[in-house]
């Protein structure tokens, strides 16, 4: 059905006002497949560093909730169950990684993702690490949890447009490693890293370099992830881009 909408989509594009997107890579794709180049305009998601902040209670927190020791290095994915999201190539780089850092955790929250789904019951059966995987399923302290982490991660092998998770870990000042796909290299820029999608060693060598940096280093990369999101994707700013989209197109501007 998206693929259709898409499609049909090409053709009514000359008698739209604007083709909004989200990311440098939709709006490349689409313009490539033959939407109007000359309707396009950029907007990108926006996050809300009212919500999404550094949050050192949430930090303690959650590792007591856990039963993580305050020591450990806790790594997150928070991403819906879904194929795209790839799973399987975190639960991989979580393999790799351990054999040389046993004491490292692993945050896995979203809808879908708990120990019942059989994907996940598979997996888990098969690690040798499954006490510190933490299947956490859909929640909604997702600021908290965020917060709460070292290092924000994203797996996905295809689809990523521009992934809000890698955003709002950013805003919780927590560096990210990234698969490269949509405009997640531009979101994150020099604050964390990016990997091959699909790729689970250098997905486990990215986190493995984070660790390595220690705690100032890792808190270094955070401030500087935050404020690119402040200066950069702020909530505020990119809802008035919306505003002055919405004015022009009414008259009222």
């Amino acid at each position: 059905m998206t693929r259709l909408v898409i499609h049909g989509g090409k053709y009514f594009s000359n008698r739209a006002h604007l083709i909004l997107y989200n990311s440098e890579t939709s709006t490349q794709q689409h313009e490539a497949f033959g939407y109007c180049r000359y309707k396009s305009l950029l907007i990108p998601n926006g996050f809300s560093t009212d919500i999404f902040k550094p949050d050192c209670k949430a930090r303690r927190d959650v590792r007591a909730e856990l039963s993580i020791p305050q020591h450990s290095i806790l790594i997150g994915l928070i991403a819906r169950f879904h194929p795209m999201k790839d799973h399987g190539n975190f639960f991989g780089a979580a393999g790799y990684l351990t054999q040389n850092h046993p004491d490292v955790h692993f945050l896995l929250a979203g809808n879908g993702v708990t120990p019942e789904e059989p994907i996940f019951a598979s997996l888990m059966q098969k690690s040798d690490f499954r006490d510190r995987i933490h299947l956490l399923g859909d929640r909604c302290d997702v600021p908290r949890l965020t917060a709460a982490l070292d290092i924000a991660s994203s797996a996905s092998a295809w689809g990523e447009a521009f992934s809000n998770a890698i955003g709002e870990a950013m805003a919780c000042a927590v560096p990210c490693v990234g698969t490269d796909l949509g405009d997640t290299r531009k979101i994150i820029g020099d604050t964390g890293l990016v990997v091959p999608a699909g790729d689970a060693d250098a997905l486990a060598s990215a986190w493995r370099t984070l660790i390595e940096c220690g705690r100032q280093g890792r808190e270094a990369l955070g401030q500087r992830a935050r404020q690119r999101i402040l200066d950069r994707y702020a909530l505020s700013a990119v809802a008035q881009q919306y505003a002055q989209v919405y004015a022009r197109a009414t008259g009222t501007s």
